[in-house]
């Protein structure tokens, strides 16, 4: 991020506000035209598409006046929005707004009917075909009637039509579906298609790794499942643990710790853990089997201070509920853990619901098996005081839970005493505590009190009754035989250790065993074919480096960088695949699609405030292929940095835009940051020219007021003309220009357009002076039966409930109308409301010519 502007996200913008008021600025028009001289106008525009245009601004105000939004506000931006589509029905970005709304409104058929419109006018867009399909589809009944439908499309001669990821995408929905009727034959079939289609299709693939758990098949089966399934999802740091859990499971501790590491790397910190233990343990024991101690440590580390962070979180909040009920302050003494029941640390680990309580100065206290593997890791990393502090840790929780006095307290106590070589005369009282008949039979306990007191012999016999089934006793046996003149042995039976009880500590100790006697451990046998597969993946893959090498590049350009007043203006975001795999695109995909539009306004060199941000979804494709790219036209002056520059026309303006890709809160809070496949871009200053008010300029827009003038022109002409004539002062000159455009404005409206109507109307000035200034205006529109006018007259000019305006459109026929005028009544009886259409008070009167 250095170097980088990072987005502050106001309390009510947060990213859920934001995509709801702006998610659908999603255009695929063509960008405008360079801009020419001062009076030029983009070439494409037309006076639907801007009067359009103003209802999509107005909507969106009417959203972000008040967050979070309520259902007026959305039922509000509807009946807008429906006005901006009879004006202009093949725009692709209006029908996904309209989509949108009709999803706030929980209107699932007007949402689909939106969608399908969207896709008629782009065919291309395969995401939205799947999505249109599968909506339909979710509307019948039963699974057997999903499934023969969508069976019947992928069968039919048409599927030819539908692209490979769309096909996969369909066949893997019917495969989840079959999966659910018990047809395990024709779910195979069609998950089978679905990964032949598309090696890119996450779901596929791990609803393939899914089924395969589920029938208990082979290592080798569900190995090569998992690494396709971290191919087609290979920035998810759940999917590295499991394929690094698997590896762990047969004894490939280099790559499982490789794995975990890379987890570490491509975690966002805010993954839902299910169960420390399970999580953290192979973990932290593969690190150490492969001898990475310092990683180990520094994953201790920070495990130690969420344990800490967590449990003062929790014990300042019992605290100040405590206080707030008047009872007394609390002790901040150390609180006592559950005692544990385990007898050995890596196979039956407790569930802790969550990390104890603790004090504010409290050491970290782990759960059991953390805290004992973390002894290890600090004892071998010559860790000293960090090694007798888990130590202590554990030793305190044992010696607790043995006060009970339960002979399984008291062989867990003994077991860890005696296998951590601490306190092995511990151990041997703790035995002697237990009903004969219980200690007779903890032959791994006693073996590995006489292998510590070097009773080579003995400890070997003990180790023979239980080294078949038990991990310790195996490894208790391998270490009696001698290191030296039988080293092979040692060694052999170490390996035997590995193979036999890799997902152990045993199995991890042995390993490291083994590298200490100079022989390099082996996985499990059946790990050949898994690590042929991973060492055939590039480095990039196998450990991404996303900071030094990204797989994603975008850019968002600007083109022109000089436009003129009223000019769309056009960003082009280009999301670039910069690997040589296809990667999926979408929602919960390796590429996330999207993209966070922030945009700087500056005018005169002052600081304008910031509009909210947009978000725009670029999720046009299922996969960008290797070195391609995805490339989305959207629009960015259709919200607050449209009108304030729409209400500033003689002022030069610029902004800059910083873009996010995968606009994700930063863990320190106050900050968006890109995800783990995402990217930062800031464009460089893109120039709005000032009309400047010079008495050629005044003629000039006074003529286009004529018949014979280009439609937009005059459009562009009503708007300034209207705007002006209050902001020029009180001087003779300003007060001759105001009566000349004034006149102008009043003697065309009765000739106009119902769209030029509506649009003039838009700028009128709404209080003082412009009201009286603009009567015949006024007057003109309060008796027009255009739902257009009457639409645009209530958003701007009605501020009271019994205005004649909305006493009149409460009667009309037109339920859009009607339902309008309703809201805006009830609106201000509810008391002050921000302007949906506020006046840029910061504008500068421009000058009289």
């Amino acid at each position: 991020m250095s170097g980088q502007r990072r987005i502050v996200i106001r309390t009510l913008l947060t990213l859920t506000v934001v995509a709801a008021a702006a998610a659908l600025f999603l255009p695929l028009r063509a960008a405008g035209a360079p801009a020419g001289a001062d009076l030029a106008f983009g070439p494409g525009t037309t006076p639907p598409a801007l009067l359009s245009d103003l209802f999509i601004s107005i909507a969106y105000q009417s959203i972000m006046a008040r967050q979070p939004a309520s259902r007026p506000q959305y039922e509000t931006a509807r009946i807008l929005f429906d006005a901006a589509l009879s004006l202009v029905h093949d725009d692709p970005e209006l029908w996904l707004m309209r989509r949108e709304l009709a999803t706030r409104l929980e209107d699932p058929v007007t949402a689909h009917k939106a969608l399908g419109e969207y896709c008629k006018l782009v065919p291309g867009d395969d995401s939205a075909q799947l999505t249109f399909i599968l909506e339909y589809v979710q509307t019948l009944q039963t699974i057997d009637q999903r499934v023969a439908a969508v069976e019947r499309l992928l069968d039919s001669p048409s599927a030819g039509k539908l692209n490979a990821p769309l096909r996969s995408r369909l066949a893997g929905y019917v495969a989840g579906q079959l999966r659910e009727t018990g047809d395990v034959k024709r779910m195979a079939s069609r998950l089978k298609q679905a990964l032949e289609l598309d090696a890119a299709n996450a779901d596929a693939a791990k609803l393939f790794v899914d089924w395969l758990a589920s029938r208990n098949a082979s290592s080798v089966e569900r190995g090569v499942a998992m690494l396709a399934y971290v191919k087609a999802s290979p920035v998810e740091s759940n999917a590295r643990w499991l394929l690094g859990n698997l590896l762990y499971n047969i004894g490939a501790y280099d790559l499982a710790a490789e794995q975990f590491m890379t987890c570490s790397a491509l975690s966002t910190g805010r993954e839902e853990i299910p169960d420390a233990v399970t999580y953290y343990f192979p973990w932290a024991t593969s690190l150490l089997a492969a001898g990475r101690l310092d990683d180990a440590a520094k994953m201790m580390d920070e495990l130690e201070a969420g344990y800490v962070n967590a449990a003062q979180a929790k014990a300042a909040k019992e605290k100040e509920a405590k206080e707030k009920a008047g009872e007394k302050k609390p002790d901040d003494s150390l609180s006592t853990a559950p005692a544990p029941s385990a007898d050995q640390p890596s196979e039956v680990p407790p569930t802790p619901a969550s990390p104890p309580a603790v004090a504010a100065q409290a050491e970290p206290q782990l759960p059991l098996q953390l805290e004992f593997i973390n002894y290890l890791i600090r004892e071998r990393n010559n860790q000293k005081d960090r090694a007798d502090g888990a130590y202590s840790r554990v030793r305190a929780l044992l010696i607790e839970a043995a006060k009970d006095g339960k002979p399984e307290s008291l062989a867990s106590l003994a077991w860890n005493c005696v296998f951590s070589g601490r306190d092995v005369q511990l151990a041997e009282e703790m035995i002697a505590k237990l009903p004969e008949e219980t200690a007779a039979r903890l032959h791994r306990v006693r073996g590995w009190i006489e292998l510590r007191k070097g009773r080579i012999t003995k400890a070997r016999e003990l180790f023979a009754v239980d080294h078949e089934e038990d991990a310790f006793s195996a490894y208790g046996m391998a270490l009696t035989l001698p290191a030296q003149s039988q080293r092979d042995d040692r060694a052999q039976a170490l390996q035997d250790v590995i193979d036999r009880f890799p997902a152990s500590l045993p199995g991890a100790l042995a390993a490291r065993d083994l590298v200490a006697l100079s022989v390099k451990p082996k996985p499990n046998e059946s790990a050949a074919p898994l690590i042929r597969l991973i060492n055939s993946w590039p480095a990039s893959l196998r450990s991404p480096n996303l900071a030094q090498y990204p797989w994603i590049l975008m850019t968002v350009k600007v083109d022109p960088d000089h436009y003129g007043y009223a000019e769309p203006i056009w960003a082009t975001v280009t999301v670039r695949n910069m690997t040589d795999m296809p990667l999926a695109l979408g929602h919960g995909e390796p590429i996330a699609s999207q993209v966070l539009i922030a945009v700087a306004p500056r005018r005169a060199g002052e600081v304008l405030p910031e509009p909210p941000p947009m978000i725009v979804d670029v999720n046009r494709h299922l996969r960008i292929e290797p070195r391609q790219s995805v490339e989305v036209k959207t629009r960015i002056d259709r919200q607050g940095l449209g009108m304030q520059m729409m209400t500033s026309p003689t002022e030069t303006m610029n902004f800059s835009l910083t873009a996010v890709l995968d606009p994700t809160p930063s863990p320190k809070g106050g900050a968006v940051i890109p995800g783990p496949l995402g990217a930062i871009t800031t464009t460089n200053i893109i120039l709005r020219e000032g009309m400047p008010l010079t008495q050629p300029n005044l003629d000039q827009w006074v003529r286009w007021l004529g018949p014979n003038s280009d439609p937009v022109d005059r459009m562009r002409a009503l708007a300034i003309l209207s705007m002006l004539s209050t902001r020029l002062g009180d001087t003779p000159d300003a007060k001759e220009t105001a009566e000349k455009m004034v006149g102008a404005v009043n003697g065309a409206f009765d000739k106009l357009s119902e769209i030029e109507q509506a649009w003039t109307v838009a700028f009128l000035p709404p209080t003082g002076d412009g009201l009286t200034l603009f009567k015949p205006v006024h007057d003109a529109a309060l008796r027009s039966k255009s739902r257009l006018v009457q639409l645009i007259y209530m958003s701007h000019h009605v501020r009271d409930a019994e205005s004649p305006a909305l006493t009149a459109a409460m009667r009309s026929e037109d339920k859009d109308v009607s339902d309008y005028a309703h809201i805006v009544a009830d609106v201000i009886k509810a008391g002050p409301q921000p302007s949906v259409n506020p006046p840029d008070a910061s504008a500068p009167a421009p000058p009289a010519p």
